[in-house]
């Protein structure tokens, strides 16, 4: 899946049904974007994850409730999803914890395991962390 074709995927699933939502993810794959030099030949997969990363907050895709989980069964489904970024949208963010409150974590693991690439996956975590809600930069740069 190209980042184009993920931009608009998850577009469609949020920009209606939970605009600030789609805010957020735009500005986190902005800040993917700032952060592509750092990951040089990673650059692509990092936006994708990035654009990719709440589309298991869209209504049609909550099975389980954790979005995490749900967005990255969706995005398995689909079959033009890099493993990887998969992994990454399964994993981003402490999902482990939330994973393991929510007694979720073997299934998490089993399905999706953590991406060994950790800094793809700490410059997605950081991505997310530093945008806003309404997809403000709160600190990337």
């Amino acid at each position: 899946m190209t980042v184009g074709i993920a931009y608009v995927l998850v577009e469609e699933l949020l920009r209606e049904r939970l605009p600030r939502r789609w805010a957020h993810t735009q500005g986190v794959a902005a800040c993917a974007r700032k952060l592509a030099p750092l990951v040089d030949d990673r650059a692509k997969a990092l936006e994708a994850a990035a654009v990719l990363h709440d589309i298991g907050y869209a209504p049609p895709l909550v099975n389980t409730g954790f979005r995490p989980l749900d967005g990255a069964r969706h995005l398995r489904t689909i079959g033009s999803v890099d493993d990887r970024v998969a992994r990454l949208v399964a994993n981003h963010s402490f999902a482990l914890l939330e994973a393991e409150q929510r007694g979720l974590r073997e299934a998490l693991e089993a399905e999706f395991p953590v991406v060994d690439d950790e800094q793809l996956a700490d410059a997605l975590v950081y991505c997310d962390m530093t945008t806003t809600p309404d997809g403000a930069p709160d600190n990337c740069r």
